[in-house]
């Protein structure tokens, strides 16, 4: 019986080195497929007021303690994912006159390969008072992905596809929003957005789907640009931002951030300048 108890043990440990050694070897390309995955989270302040904040964030297993972060400083964390892939992140995070609290990570929305959000490896965060944002590079845009929410089957697929963009002036000064968004061939003119209001606009994805609109965003003291529909980001299966029909953006000062309401959360990018 010992001896049998024995080779039963040696058997669970060749195992699990064996998966372990798997998972390390692929991490380049099955992120969300196995266990043991190295992940870095790294949660940077982007508050407008460019006030401190702090933060703490702890799992049920490891308490990583308060951090204290100056605006536009980071703090990070690295960390394998659990073998039944349940990790989960909580963090608070305080400042004057506020305490929110958020899970930076979550292994059903940041690991999973059917999550609306995508896998991240890096995970990085700009938090705001508008709420946490997830960052994506656009030079990580085609990474490979079959998460997206419920939409026509033809939208990502066929062209023609029927789009409709929404822009909400969401400036945490409450100042007034210049918009003046183009394609090649159209000028929707410019607009004029107060605190809390939108404009909106539809087509229909080209034939040879390279539909593209660039926004120009003018308030005080600020004059930025950024493409609020590109079909390689927005109406493509294997984005990492899945594809909108209804593709509703919110324009904060350090960020225009797409709303995915599937997800729950909103996926928030640089300025192109």
């Amino acid at each position: 019986m010992v001896f049998l108890t024995n080779r039963h043990l040696i058997f669970v440990l060749i195992t699990y080195l064996i998966i372990l050694r798997t998972s390390l070897s692929l991490e380049h390309s099955v992120n969300g497929d196995v266990p043991f995955l190295p992940k870095h989270v790294m949660i940077t302040n982007k508050l407008v007021t460019r006030e401190g904040m702090v933060l703490h964030c702890r799992n049920k297993g490891k308490d990583l303690g308060f951090k204290a972060i100056l605006a536009d400083e980071s703090f990070d964390f690295r960390f394998h994912l659990n073998i039944r892939r349940t990790a989960v992140y909580t963090c608070t995070f305080s400042w004057h006159g506020n305490v929110k609290r958020f899970d930076i990570f979550r292994a059903d929305r940041d690991d999973n390969p059917r999550s609306t959000c995508g896998i991240c490896r890096q995970c990085i965060w700009h938090i705001s008072e508008s709420g946490p944002c997830l960052l994506f590079s656009f030079l990580l845009i085609l990474k490979t992905s079959s998460s997206f929410g419920n939409h026509s089957s033809t939208d990502g697929i066929l062209p023609f596809a029927p789009k409709h963009v929404v822009v909400v002036n969401k400036l945490t000064s409450q100042a007034k929003l210049i918009a003046h968004c183009t394609n090649k061939e159209k000028d929707l003119g410019v607009k004029e957005l107060l605190p809390g209001s939108s404009f909106d606009f539809r087509f229909r994805v080209n034939l040879r789907k390279t539909t593209r609109y660039t926004c120009t965003f003018e308030w005080p003291g600020n004059k930025v640009t950024f493409d609020i529909f590109r079909v390689d980001r927005d109406d493509t299966p294997k984005s990492e931002f899945g594809v909108c029909r209804e593709c509703i953006w919110y324009i904060y000062e350090p960020a225009p951030c797409r709303l995915d309401r599937d997800a729950g959360i909103p996926y928030c990018f640089d300025w192109n300048s």
